[in-house]
């Protein structure tokens, strides 16, 4: 069947379900059925799957999941009714229209058909087991809403879903632990990840769980616990646990390199063993780990590995190689075999960065995600035009230029993260903001993407607590000042009158009185406070209980507090730990304060 037929027959069928006034039908029942035959008969089929699920995005599938809520929600614990045939048969449908498309993973999202899911499975975790029935099929919808569509996380955690879902961690439902954990796993922040462990074993769990599925090759494709999940999703979501430290050192100490070293082998399928590198590289970030004989003989075949044809497993192996390592050496990817106009190297792309006729001391590095040209182009020509010589990849470098990225890092002095949820998970930006850190190399975080906080590795380098928001290029013009100001303190520079920069938009200058106080003055200012003024500034942005902790404290040294802050975030925030003994969320909220006085 062409196509164009599957969609005209999809099509057929939703249409008569959104004009249905009765669910319990057997026609409606037949209709969902019939989709779902459709869907399952294109599952070897990528192309036929990618085409259907933009299609099926545009048939407001949300608002459908809605009207049958509505309709059939009170049967969902109704075992043999008409009304929970009908709910099955449906809400089964969304469960294989999901998988294949990541734009109605989004619209579920959007309509809030996602809340309406995690309420219900908070109303009646009690009530019925999770393992059979429309309740196992929405957790299988929200697994697949949040692997497809990772904008769906601020949507899961407004729902309350972390909380909801860690009471099901201690079930004696296998299945229903299993997809918690997978949707957990891509939801919670680092602290929360570490708790996951802490409290109900979720790390521990997840690994024993991917021993077996990769034991033998029937588990590896088609999963345990009936179809429950296979090796490649068990490993992905241990992968996304192992940003915390603690976690990184569980997975170690329960055996888990043997396990991610086998799954090297030829016998594991590429995006096994693209996981299975994946692990191993985050488990090199703990110094005795990296230094175990049990990392380092994965070397050996790591090297083969990185001898692959497949570009983004060997970028994986060079990076992996070059963590164990210790960060000292740069490990070449073999090139592609095949015939094609080769692209100018990244290296090439930089040699002649771009300068200004009025240069600063220091070379800038922008670190971002490919889909942010425009306001990183937009952040380089104000980046020029304020003096400073610029470095950004406008190649879309590969895996095999990693050593050309490495040198790009050596020779900057400052390094701007672009933080999204894509530079997040992209191996390249991850390589080069880990890299720089490892050099100690200044770094000043942008955030560019709405709805979208910080978490993951981006935290171990203290990137997800103060940063600059430039969502669009209006926004980047109008915070362009606190950033130059912030990037000339990270280099030691005095901090003059921010450049202000040019609107392509507008012509002209603003006046002085439209202007940002210069941070110098803001210094000036906050540096005449006397200790009341300090209490009252505490007191200000609800900081009272560290009115005591600060009583002898002038502007003067709230000043030196800022100045340690801007030269070393990360020292700051141990001094602020260690020292003042400030909870992170206090230390969050004391960071924020601090910054406004000085940038506002």
């Amino acid at each position: 069947m062409s196509i164009e037929e599957l969609k005209a027959r999809i099509t057929t069928n939703i249409q008569y379900l959104q004009d249905c006034t009765d669910y319990t039908t057997h026609r409606a029942w037949q209709a969902a059925h019939d989709n779902n035959d459709v869907l399952m008969s294109i599952l070897n089929h990528s192309d036929k799957q990618n085409a259907l699920g933009k299609h099926v995005a545009q048939l407001n599938l949300g608002s459908l999941f809605k009207m049958v809520w509505q309709s059939l929600s009170d049967f969902i614990t109704q075992k043999y009714s008409k009304g929970y045939n009908a709910l099955s048969a449906i809400i089964g449908m969304y469960v294989n229209l999901t998988d294949i498309s990541p734009e109605l993973s989004e619209e579920l999202g959007e309509t809030g058909c996602i809340h309406l899911m995690i309420q219900a499975m908070d109303n009646y975790r009690m009530k019925q087991r999770f393992s059979e029935g429309p309740l196992r099929s929405l957790t299988i919808i929200l697994v697949n809403a949040i692997q497809n569509c990772n904008k769906n996380i601020g949507v899961y955690r407004n729902a309350n879903v972390v909380p909801i879902l860690e009471k099901f961690l201690n079930t004696d439902d296998v299945r229903m632990k299993v997809y918690s954990l997978r949707i957990l796993a891509h939801v919670v922040n680092e602290e929360e990840s570490s708790l996951l462990q802490a409290t109900n074993g979720g790390v521990a769990f997840l690994l024993a769980l991917v021993k077996d599925a990769s034991s033998t090759k029937e588990h590896r494709e088609q999963g345990i616990v009936g179809s429950l999940a296979s090796s490649l999703d068990l490993l992905r979501c241990l992968n996304k646990l192992a940003v915390n430290d603690a976690n990184k050192t569980e997975i170690a100490k329960r055996g888990g390199m043997p396990v991610f070293i086998r799954m090297l082998q030829n016998d594991f399928s590429e995006d096994e063993q693209c996981a299975a590198v994946q692990a191993l590289w985050n488990l090199a970030f703990i110094e005795k780990i990296r230094k175990s004989k049990e990392l380092q003989a994965s070397v050996k075949s790591l090297k083969k590995l990185s001898m692959s044809d497949n570009h983004h497993l060997q970028q994986l192996c060079a990076y992996a190689l070059w963590q164990i390592r210790g960060n000292t050496k740069h490990t070449k990817s073999r090139t592609s075999g095949k015939v094609e106009e080769a692209p100018p190297s990244y290296e090439e792309a930089i040699s002649n960065p771009a300068k200004s006729a009025a240069p600063r001391n220091g070379q800038v590095m922008i670190s971002y995600q490919w889909d942010n040209q425009e306001t990183t182009q937009r952040l380089r020509d104000n980046l020029v035009t304020a003096g400073y010589e610029v470095w950004m990849d406008i190649t879309h470098m590969r895996g095999s230029l990693l050593e050309a990225m490495a040198k790009a890092v050596e020779t900057s002095t400052l390094v701007l993260v672009c933080m999204t949820e894509k530079y997040k998970n992209s191996v390249n930006c991850r390589a080069e903001a880990q890299y720089a850190f490892t050099l100690k190399k200044p770094i000043v975080p942008l955030l560019l993407e709405p709805n979208y906080k910080p978490d993951g590795w981006l935290g171990i380098l203290g990137l997800t607590t103060l940063y600059h928001e430039i969502l669009s290029t209006d926004q980047l013009d109008s915070n362009m000042a606190s950033i130059l100001a912030d990037i000339q303190c990270a280099l030691g520079d005095e901090v003059d009158v921010p450049i202000q920069p040019t609107r392509e938009e507008s012509q002209g200058s603003a006046s002085k009185s439209q202007q940002k106080p210069a941070s110098g003055q803001l210094k000036e200012r906050v540096r005449q406070w006397s200790r009341d003024d300090v209490q009252e500034w505490l007191k200000g942005n609800e900081l009272t209980r560290l009115c005591e902790t600060f009583k002898t404290f002038k502007g003067k040294h709230l000043e030196k507090m800022y100045s340690r802050y801007s030269e070393d975030k990360r020292a700051f925030y141990d001094e602020l730990k260690n020292d003042y003994n400030m909870d992170a969320k206090t230390r969050t909220e004391f960071e924020v304060a601090l910054e406004d006085v000085f940038e506002e």
